[in-house]
């Protein structure tokens, strides 16, 4: 069972990359994402920590084109 819609991707051959990220919810006055960097290796494993609102989720689905 495929759970990730894999119809709409690009290929991830070496890196992914996001430089100076920001990223605001419609209607609110902060920035849930301020000029994030992060660049992540082919075949290296990543994890995300943080506190409940601090944008986890949000930075994921921004490098998932979500």
């Amino acid at each position: 069972e495929t759970f990730l819609d894999q119809s709409n991707t690009m290929p991830f051959n070496k890196v992914i990359e996001v430089d100076k990220v920001n990223f605001v919810y419609e209607g609110r006055a902060k920035s849930t994402l301020s000029n994030i960097n992060l660049k992540i290796q082919k075949g290296s494993q990543v994890g995300l920590i943080g506190e409940s609102g601090s944008g986890k989720t949000t930075l994921g689905r921004s490098v998932m084109g979500r």
